[in-house]
């Protein structure tokens, strides 16, 4: 239909605080690349697999609070998977059971998640919801709340803080 793309319509502005401002929100990715390698160099298989399935778990469990951790998880991983493998940091075999625990972990969390929402008849509502942020940010959209540029009262944190950290960086 005209005035829709993507399936948001272009006169109703997705408004709200989505937990933008919340870098946590990407720490399900984060442990999930930061520990992966550290789980799979354990001296004994039963540790290193319990570990990747924990990872996987704790990785779940950061998706389901923030859509943005399942991609920035997955394409870590997988980087970080075929680095190891390639650099020969790692054998092949140990990194795929490492993966194959990941995903056990991460299985185990989402399962009961998407069962609930199943269960409920809700399960195509969840996921059209789960995944529309991502889609309106690319249409358009953005979750800033500075719409009213220099004259929000967020305004001057929001041009400058950037010169600010740079300045402090250099420094």
């Amino acid at each position: 239909p005209a005035g829709r793309v993507s399936g948001l319509a272009r006169d109703r502005p997705c408004t709200g605080s989505c937990g933008g401002g919340n870098v946590l929100r990407f720490m399900g990715a984060f442990l999930i690349v930061m520990f992966f390698p550290l789980a799979l160099k354990q001296a004994r298989r039963s540790r290193a697999r319990v570990l990747c399935v924990l990872l996987g778990f704790v990785w779940g469990l950061g998706c389901w609070f923030a859509q943005e951790s399942l991609l920035a998880g997955v394409a870590g991983l997988l980087a970080l998977a075929l680095l190891l493998v390639l650099s020969e940091t790692v054998a092949f075999s140990r990194v795929r059971r490492g993966l194959a625990g990941v995903a056990l972990g991460f299985l185990a969390l989402w399962i009961p998640v998407l069962g609930f929402y199943a269960a409920r008849g809700r399960l195509s509502d969840f996921v059209r919801t789960y995944f529309f942020f991502p889609r309106a940010v690319a249409s358009g959209y953005s979750n800033t709340a500075f719409l009213e540029g220099w004259h929000s009262p967020w305004g001057p944190l929001y041009y400058t803080l950037p010169f600010v950290l740079a300045a402090a960086g250099i420094l």
